[in-house]
């Protein structure tokens, strides 16, 4: 690159110096934004007509770990992006933006004219909705939006036309998708699942990560050698799935049990301002259950790689505790329309649990893990009702004692079983598979194959299917709303972030929006 475009590209720390001395000048500022994957004629449309309206064009551009739009996005990276926009005479300044959405990058340029697409005058969803924040940032710096340009290409039509980020299996997926009103559709489930009451029963576990750097093995025992580096706490379990669940929309609760932590409440804290109602049954005596990873992030590696974990629970909770739990329990099951019930297998949902949540849950969707403190002894059948079941592999063989039948067989015999009316199977890199009481099956590969970390990702797969399920959404976009929070979920470390409506429904669109095109 020359200097002189070299000159263009702003770092993102500091630019706004750059913009005010500008202002300062007298210089009239027009600010673009967007995520410019693939430039197009429509977007030179868009930058020369919105230079007239000024005398300095800044153009922000969303950084690679921040675009919501479907696997593979974008296709080029930040540095290829910026590159190109700064190659166009018209283009005075670009800046990368660490953020997902605008409003930062408008703080920073403070533009006396902001320019967004004319699609944008009439916003059709919650995505294109973003323009009011854009709008109310634009203001308070004393500058206008005007819409400009005319949207005669996309780049997500292009790019799944010509250059296609997705895997051929999603690709076909997609082709064969029912498309004529899937955006209808779509639009009509969000519209159902918003105001539902949504209970949320299940252990609140804390992740800790604790990232490390190995040594080696020690010379006499062969032992793992680790140095420390830092400790990270994300909430997870069924706190995970309340806070993807209140984010559609949703009168979430939550009803666990917990100690009395002070890391636990230094968590919490951060949820305050989160449309979340948290009912935890908390008790000195009682540890809340926690989750230790030794983990390892080599080099500029995205991946984790994971030594060894140490578990912090108790088998089960004291009688008095029990008793609060259940008195909780019985008060809540009076007033929701859905129960999502987390069996982790820590002992919270014994016996008795369990059988209050199957007598009196007005819809019951179930998911029971097993992983290693459960092995053999966390098995679905010994629940006798449920609406919805979601359940990895493997543990729909353990609960049948059976490998090498074919997952159809096996599911739509627990199905039945539960008098179920769906049992969602995840296959993790295969994607997933359901039955339905009506015979229907339905297969969707991974809506990803590259992961950061898997943890959390059959919980947010979990929690959409569970949404969907009880509106009764079609299996098709279910599918697809339940592999792509599963995706994104594998893409977050732990529960570092939740798995948020507006991002698992934007990624969605852009799917959608690319299907059935090639």
């Amino acid at each position: 690159m020359s200097s002189l475009e070299d000159a263009k590209i702003l770092p993102f720390e500091g630019c706004q110096q750059t913009f005010s001395g500008l202002r300062d000048a007298g210089k009239r500022l027009v600010h673009c934004h967007g995520t410019f994957d693939l430039l197009h004629p429509g977007h030179i449309k868009h930058l020369q007509e919105a230079k007239t309206h000024g005398d300095v064009l800044v153009v922000t551009l969303t950084s690679a770990p921040f675009v919501n739009k479907g696997p593979g996005r974008p296709v080029f990276s930040d540095e290829q992006r910026a590159y190109q926009l700064a190659h166009l005479s018209i283009v005075d300044y670009v800046v990368v933006i660490p953020h997902p959405y605008a409003v930062e990058a408008i703080d920073a340029v403070r533009p006396h004219v902001y320019c967004k697409g004319t699609e944008y005058a009439t916003p059709k969803d919650d995505t294109d909705r973003r323009i009011d924040d854009d709008a109310a940032a634009v203001a308070k710096h004393g500058g206008v939006v005007q819409f400009v340009g005319a949207p005669l290409h996309s780049s997500t039509r292009l790019i799944s036309a010509h250059l296609d980020a997705l895997d051929p299996d999603v690709r076909e997926y997609l082709d064969r998708f029912p498309l004529s009103d899937a955006s209808q559709r779509l639009d009509d489930v969000l519209a159902k699942i918003r105001g539902l009451r949504v209970l949320v029963v299940g252990d609140l576990i804390v992740d800790r990560y604790s990232y490390c750097m190995v040594q080696g093995l020690t010379s006499k025992a062969r032992v793992l050698s680790v140095r420390p580096v830092r400790d990270e706490d994300y909430l997870g379990g069924s706190l995970a799935i309340a806070r993807a669940v209140a984010s559609w929309g949703c009168e979430t609760k939550l009803i666990a049990l917990a100690g009395r932590e002070p890391y636990l409440d230094a968590a919490l804290r951060e949820l305050e301002h989160e449309p979340l109602r948290l009912d935890l049954v908390r008790d000195p005596d009682y540890p809340t259950i926690l989750k230790q990873r030794y983990v390892e992030r080599p080099g500029k590696r995205k991946d984790l790689i994971k030594h060894f974990s140490v578990n912090r629970l108790r088998d089960q909770p004291s009688t008095g505790l029990r008793d609060k739990l259940l008195h909780r329990l019985k008060s809540a099951l009076e007033d929701c329309d859905l129960v999502i019930a987390c069996d982790y297998g820590h002992g919270m949902i014994d016996a008795t649990v369990q059988a209050l949540l199957e007598e009196r849950s007005p819809y019951l969707a179930l998911n029971c893990q097993t992983n290693s403190y459960n092995y053999g002894f966390n098995l679905i059948t010994k629940y006798k009702r449920c609406d919805l079941v979601s359940l990895d592999e493997k543990e729909l063989c353990l609960a049948y004692h059976q490998r090498g039948i074919s997952e159809f067989e096996l599911l739509g015999r627990l199905g039945t079983e539960l008098g179920a009316k769906q049992g969602w199977l995840t296959l993790g890199s295969s994607g997933s598979v359901v039955w339905t009481e009506s015979g229907e099956t339905h297969a969707c590969p991974a809506m990803t194959k590259q992961t950061v970390d898997t943890v959390g990702a059959g919980d947010a797969f979990f929690a959409a299917a569970a949404l969907c399920g009880r509106v009764g959404a079609d299996v098709e976009l279910t599918s697809v709303l339940a592999n792509v929070a599963g995706a994104i979920a594998a893409n977050v470390v732990g529960n570092a972030e939740p798995v948020l409506q507006e991002v698992v429904v934007k990624n969605a669109r852009y799917l959608l929006k690319g299907a059935g095109r090639s």
